[in-house]
């Protein structure tokens, strides 16, 4: 009974972890306004990206502190990972596709994003599209048994 709460405990925690890991992730490469309300500036694409991979990163710890702590299934955490990856991806293509150019004339009133801070966004939706794919595949010591079981009984 008490493995069971740990675990819930551990998926109530982790749940909002991987929703701001969407969030900041995704806008990560989004063109923020050149004039934010009052004169407020927003934090240009190049500041903002080295936020995000802060941000990104504390998450990360927690969800893998969380994981070890409570020992939530592999298998749990490889569909949070691809949940993750699939949220992510319309958000930066979003971004991508509605960025302003790098050169030239700008009308769009917004900042122009690096290329580099699009592919970063990209690179995380591949890794949690490959870590999400490696925890859901059964490791290689239960794919022997499977294996071995299968040639034992013919």
């Amino acid at each position: 009974m008490k493995r069971i709460l740990l675990s819930l405990l551990g998926i109530l925690i982790l749940i909002p972890v991987a929703f701001l890991l969407i969030v900041f992730t995704g806008f990560m490469n989004n063109a923020p306004n050149m004039s934010g309300p009052m004169n407020m500036w927003p934090p240009d694409p190049k500041a903002m990206y080295v936020i995000v991979l802060v941000i990104n990163a504390v998450l990360l710890a927690v969800a893998y502190g969380v994981v070890k702590l409570c020992g939530i299934n592999r298998r749990v955490v490889g569909v949070l990972c691809l949940l993750v990856a699939i949220g992510i991806l319309p958000l930066g293509v979003q971004n991508h596709m509605h960025t302003p150019p790098l050169d030239g004339i700008n009308d769009t009133n917004r900042f122009p994003v690096p290329t580099y801070v699009h592919y970063a966004m990209y690179s995380f939706v591949l890794l949690f599209l490959l870590g999400g794919i490696w925890l859901l595949g059964g490791s290689s010591k239960e794919k022997a048994d499977v294996t071995e079981t299968e040639v034992q009984h013919g």
